[in-house]
């Protein structure tokens, strides 16, 4: 279950906070995320991705060619530090949820440029795993994949299938074969323990 999203210069959004506890979303099991092209609906969805996956369904689509980006860098389009707006020297993006077993978590993944000044080169993305208290769980990359995973119980394609259905996704899943959407449906109605 999603709590909150923290968004900073990620794509074309700024700055956001949307907290599902306090205001005008609390208690609502159904919204919906509309606005212009451009206005930054899909990067919300990315900066979900990018927080508990470390990637995205764009960039599941993107070419693997490497480019130099406006600030010099060499770096490949399927990258996810792409996401970071041009000119900015960091970027992040955070949520907390409730887990499988109804532990409160914080997924944040952070991208950044060295000396934390634009002019600096790229640096690795740090994605962690924490409890709110701070305690930190994970702190690679790999590991912090790894555990939200088994926390969530669900792979970053199942997740794509399932909770974050970017656009022209839902038919994917509809024309899944049966063995894999049900094995998907078994895991979000909590069946599987038979």
């Amino acid at each position: 279950k999603l709590l909150k999203i923290v968004i900073h210069f990620i794509a074309f959004i700024k700055d956001a906070v949307i907290d599902f506890e306090n205001g005008p979303l609390i208690g609502e099991s159904l919204f919906l995320i509309t606005g212009k092209t451009g206005s930054g609906k899909t990067t919300i969805l990315d900066a979900i991705c990018l927080a508990l996956y470390n990637q995205t369904p764009r960039m599941n689509n993107a070419h693997k060619a490497k480019y130099d980006d406006t600030d010099g860098d060499k770096i490949y389009d399927d990258d996810t530090r792409t996401l970071m707006r041009k000119n900015t020297a960091k970027a992040w993006s955070q949520v907390t949820f409730i887990d499988k077993d109804g532990n409160r978590l914080i997924a944040r993944w952070y991208a950044y440029r060295a000396h934390k000044k634009v002019s600096g080169g790229l640096q690795d993305v740090t994605h962690t795993l924490e409890t709110p208290d701070g305690t930190l769980i994970t702190k690679k990359k790999t590991e912090t994949v790894r555990e939200i995973i088994r926390r969530i119980g669900l792979s970053f394609e199942q997740f794509c299938r399932t909770s974050m259905l970017a656009q022209g996704e839902f038919t994917k899943f509809l024309r899944a074969k049966d063995d894999e959407k049900s094995e998907i449906l078994e895991k979000l109605t909590g069946l599987d323990i038979y």
